[in-house]
């Protein structure tokens, strides 16, 4: 398996659920996760910022730098903040 990859399985009653996932940007207060389709979920992306942190200059670095953060233009368009 590739480094920064690893399958996730589910617990309990989604034991039967797996998929591939990958660290794709793991810096100063941002973490960047790739993952493929499961059974029940699309193929997408999560990123995560560390609590406390503000993330409208975060934002900006995805929307105008987003390959220096190993995110794909496709991927960059489909962001939604919450």
């Amino acid at each position: 398996m590739k480094k920064g990859r690893f399958i996730w399985r589910g617990f309990g009653l989604l034991k039967i659920l797996s998929s591939q996932w990958e660290v794709v940007t793991m810096k100063d207060d941002i973490l960047i996760i790739r993952f493929e389709k499961s059974l029940l979920t699309p193929s997408g992306i999560d990123i995560l910022v560390r609590k406390g942190k503000d993330i409208s200059n975060f934002q900006d670095k995805a929307e105008y730098t987003y390959e220096s953060l190993g995110l794909r233009a496709e991927e960059k368009v489909e962001i939604k903040w919450l």
